[in-house]
């Protein structure tokens, strides 16, 4: 029997980092002397990751790792891109529209992932389903 590689903590990491990048892109300058926290735009942000950590624990191996993976690169461009390169107070929209792009792809990516490539039984062996119960017969003497 072959060892589960056991990819969680990768994809908490990936998590962890995401959540960091939904902060970066919340918090804002305020007339040039402070910084405020855009509270919509963080909720919007984390919004992908909450998806893909209720998955972690259903998924196993690479169907857990691939949604991660596709997630954080494209969030860590919307941040650099919407609130680095050119912050326009999120005139575009983008900020908002993007997470929840990435939460709708997460969902089919990843039970389509699951089911290509979690085809084998789980590593516990006991069947998701318990097999029938043969009904005792009653013997009589004739």
């Amino acid at each position: 029997m072959r060892a589960e590689l056991d990819l969680r903590p990768v994809a908490y990491l990936l998590i962890a980092f995401g959540t960091l990048m939904a902060g970066m892109s919340a918090i804002t300058p305020h007339f040039g002397t402070g910084y405020r926290l855009a509270f919509s735009v963080f909720l919007v942000g984390i919004l992908p990751y909450a998806v893909y950590g209720a998955l972690s624990e259903v998924l196993r191996s690479w169907s857990l790792l691939l949604p991660g993976i596709l997630i954080v690169p494209a969030h860590v461009w919307l941040t650099v891109t919407e609130r680095y390169l050119a912050f326009d107070e999120f005139q575009s929209g983008a900020i908002y529209v993007v997470p929840i792009v990435l939460t709708g792809i997460v969902l089919p990516l990843a039970t389509l992932a699951g089911r290509l490539l979690d085809r084998r039984p789980h590593r516990s062996g006991v069947p998701a389903v318990p097999p029938p119960r043969a009904e005792p017969q009653l013997q009589t003497d004739t």
